[in-house]
Parts: structure tokens; C-alpha cells; sequence
């Protein structure tokens, strides 16, 4: 071979052996000096070659780590040599890890001018992504069997709203016993409790008598009924606004007064509220409540009986009215023949 072309190739080997020495020692500098909030746009992009220089180079020269540090020292992006990336932290833990003293916001915006758009996609060869909302307090599950949200192993409850408002009651609330409140932080009572007014095309309820057992005929059926008072009455709103009570007219009855006549018709549910200094959850009271359609049986039956009593008064009102007809009859009779015994 030449030597002309054994000088070029020792000419360019010595070349890159300098380049890498200098983007080595240049990568140093940079992650000690740069300020990013300081980077104007073309210094940036420089910077950003810079960055991506630096760090194929430190990997290759066997170095650590990669660490962007601002002008006091303290750590902006550090880059572990197993590729996991931290903000605000040296010792990321995962392979993009986030951390501050203060409060993190994580921003997605979108300048398009048409149909603006951010997303956030999270995908895996298999059919579940995680994601993890506090120290182990909850997960969202998404896969192919649906969205999944869950509590941590030790329990706890979710709690939803539309609008944050602190000590607001959560619009949607489930409990750890998987009980669920529209509009109730606590429901302990139901497994479905609603503060307010449902609107519904059909509601079917469980009566099977497999289920059932002690089935035994209801008594005094009518008695009940007499004993109940209907009335109309408003819901005193401004009292307790925490109940979402409607303003117009109602009629009813009163659950106090049905407890002593059918109290299989009434249930007492406890009212909870919560310290906003400890969290503590406490018992403020308990309110009534009627189920309506548990009167109706008794209905049934009081008709029963009252039909038993219009019946047996039928029946005596017919044999009352044949008498009448027979005593008219022997008077009448009584009248045609008396002339002829004259």
C-alpha cells in the first residue's frame, strides 16, 4: 500500500481519537456549566447535539452517568448508564422518574390551530398497562378486559369529582366494601346510595322464593293502612343543602309515623362527616327513610280483607233485600185477598 494512503488513514484515526477526546471533555464542561432555561433557540440546538454527542460518548468511554446540572449544581437531567432518565433526582428508579419537593405537574399541550390534541399512550406487548396514582394508593388498569380502577392491596376508597373543591362531597364515591355514592362521600348502608332525585324506565327487584324463607301471611293488613296519614308537605332546602332536596310540592308520607305502624317500610341510615385537619371520619347523625314499595303488600292485603268485609255485607244486603221482597210480597198478597173475606 502507498504510504501517501497509510498517512491519510493514520491522519483521520488521529482525527477521531481528538474528536472524542474533545467531545468527552466537551460533555464534562457541558453537564457542569449548562443552565437550559438560559439556552437561547440556536444555542440550544447546538446544545442539544451537544447533549446527544456527549452522552454516546461518556457511554463509550465506559463513563457512569450523565448529569445536566443549573448554575448552583443541583441536578436538572441525570441519565443512568442503564439508560433509566431523572428529573430533579440522581437515583432514578424507573426509566423516566420525576421527582420534586414541591408539588409536580406533568403538562401536554397542543398549539395546533385545528382539533388540538395531547395524549398520552401507554402500551405493552401484552394486554394490561399500569398507572399508578400516589405511594402504592391506586392503579388504573387498562387492557383488554377494560379499565380497571383499583385500590391498593391494604384497601381504601375511590373518590370522584368533576370540579376539585377541598372538603367538597366527591360526585361519585366507592367504597372499599364496593358499595357506591352518588353524591354521598360514606355509603355504608346500600350498596347504592343517591343524594337526589333519579329518573328511571324500569326498576326490577329480587322476589324469588328460593330465596326466601319463614313466608307466613300478613295480619291486620287493613288496620295498617287506616293507622297511615298521607300528606303534602316541602323539603326545607335551605336547611340542609347537603341533601339536594327538590323545591317543588310533595306528597308522602311520614317515615316516624310509618316506623310504629309497618317498620319493615323504614330504614335509618347513619350521616358521616369528615375533619379536614385529620381526615377522621365521624357519625353527625342518622336520617329516616320509607321504602314505598314494601307498603305496597300490605295494600294487597288490606284490600283483601276490605273486599272480605264488602263481600260479607253483600252477602247481608241480599239476604236483607229478599226478606224485603218476601214481606212485600205476603203484603201484597195480604191486600187482594182481604175484600173477599168481607
Amino acid at each position: 500500500m502507498p504510504r501517501s494512503i497509510w498517512l491519510t488513514i493514520y491522519v483521520c484515526l488521529l482525527s477521531i481519537q481528538n474528536s472524542i477526546n474533545w467531545v468527552a471533555t466537551r460533555s464534562t464542561m457541558l453537564c457542569r456549566r449548562t443552565h437550559l432555561r438560559k439556552v437561547s433557540h440556536p444555542t440550544f440546538f447546538v446544545f442539544c447535539l451537544d447533549l446527544l454527542l456527549a452522552y454516546s460518548v461518556s457511554s463509550a468511554l465506559g463513563q457512569t452517568a450523565l448529569n445536566v446540572t443549573d448554575s448552583a449544581g443541583t441536578s436538572l437531567l441525570y441519565v443512568k448508564e442503564d439508560g433509566k432518565i431523572g428529573i430533579g433526582t440522581t437515583s432514578p428508579g424507573d426509566l423516566f422518574h420525576v421527582f420534586s419537593s414541591d408539588k409536580v405537574w406533568v403538562q401536554l399541550q397542543s398549539n395546533k390551530p385545528s382539533n388540538p390534541q395531547a395524549n398520552l399512550q401507554i402500551k405493552t406487548p401484552n394486554v394490561q398497562s399500569w398507572i399508578s396514582v400516589g405511594e402504592g394508593s391506586g392503579k388504573m388498569l387498562a387492557g383488554g378486559n377494560g379499565l380497571h380502577v383499583v385500590t391498593s392491596q391494604g384497601g381504601g376508597d375511590i373518590k370522584m369529582m368533576a370540579k376539585y373543591s377541598p372538603g367538597a362531597v366527591p360526585h361519585l364515591a366507592i367504597r372499599e366494601s364496593g358499595n357506591v355514592g352518588i353524591g354521598f362521600a360514606y355509603p355504608d348502608t346500600y350498596k347504592l346510595e343517591v343524594n337526589g332525585t333519579i329518573w328511571v324506565n324500569g326498576c326490577v327487584g329480587c322476589s324469588d322464593v328460593r330465596l326466601k324463607q319463614n313466608i307466613s301471611p300478613l295480619g291486620n293488613a287493613l288496620e295498617k293502612i287506616l293507622a297511615l296519614r298521607g300528606v303534602s308537605y316541602d323539603w326545607r332546602v335551605a336547611e340542609f343543602p347537603e341533601y339536594d332536596l327538590s323545591e317543588r310540592r310533595q306528597i308522602g308520607l311520614i317515615a316516624q309515623e310509618v316506623e310504629a305502624v309497618i317498620p319493615e317500610a323504614v330504614s335509618i341510615k347513619p350521616t358521616y362527616d369528615e375533619m379536614q385537619e385529620t381526615g377522621e371520619v365521624y357519625q353527625t347523625g342518622e336520617i329516616y327513610g320509607i321504602s314505598y314499595g314494601t307498603i305496597v303488600p300490605v295494600l294487597i292485603e288490606a284490600m283483601k280483607e276490605q273486599q272480605q268485609i264488602i263481600n260479607t255485607q253483600k252477602q247481608r244486603i241480599d239476604d236483607l233485600e229478599a226478606r224485603v221482597a218476601q214481606i212485600e210480597a205476603a203484603l201484597q198478597k195480604s191486600a187482594t185477598t182481604a175484600p173477599e173475606q168481607n
